[in-house]
């Protein structure tokens, strides 16, 4: 999965910077916004939640146990 940084409470008007960092094997995805830039800044005019989306990173189907097709 992964972490957010950034997050916390602002007074309204302030710009926001928030990050999602995604662990080892895993990558970010979006924002609950549908917002896919893992940086953003947000200017805060109300209360908002931001939940940062991660997937386990894949392999492109390739088994690195298999030997090659020949």
């Amino acid at each position: 999965m992964g972490s957010v940084t950034g997050g916390g409470e602002y007074e309204a008007g302030t710009q926001a910077t928030v990050t999602a960092v995604a662990n080892s094997g895993y990558q970010f995805k979006q924002w609950s916004d549908g917002n896919t830039s893992a940086t953003r800044s947000v200017t805060v005019n109300s209360n908002l939640t931001l939940t940062a989306t991660f997937e386990a990173e894949s392999s492109g189907g390739v088994d690195p146990e298999e030997p090659p097709f020949s």
